[in-house]
């Protein structure tokens, strides 16, 4: 869960313009929405896969309390960070 951020926050160290970054699998790869917010204040795009597919939503460590796809899009502080491949 904590590559993601992790990566964006390296790239922002070495001066990449995050507003032309975007960090992907998102679907499989970020578990909580404060993950997500953390993510998203970097100024980087979020991308994800298959909005409507649970297959990687099914079970991390018997987890399974992840935002919707609804909940994100319409999130206030995620919505213009979104990028979703159909």
């Amino acid at each position: 869960e904590g590559s993601p951020l992790e990566m964006s926050q390296v790239l922002g160290d070495a001066g990449a313009d995050m507003s032309h970054v975007a960090v992907g699998h998102l679907d499989r790869e970020v578990y909580s929405l404060k993950s997500l917010l953390d993510l998203a204040k970097g100024g980087c795009y979020l991308q994800y896969d298959g909005f409507g597919d649970t297959v990687f939503y099914s079970l991390h460590l018997g987890v399974y309390d992840r935002p919707s796809d609804i909940q994100r899009q319409h999130h206030p502080a995620l919505g213009s960070f979104l990028v979703v491949n159909l």
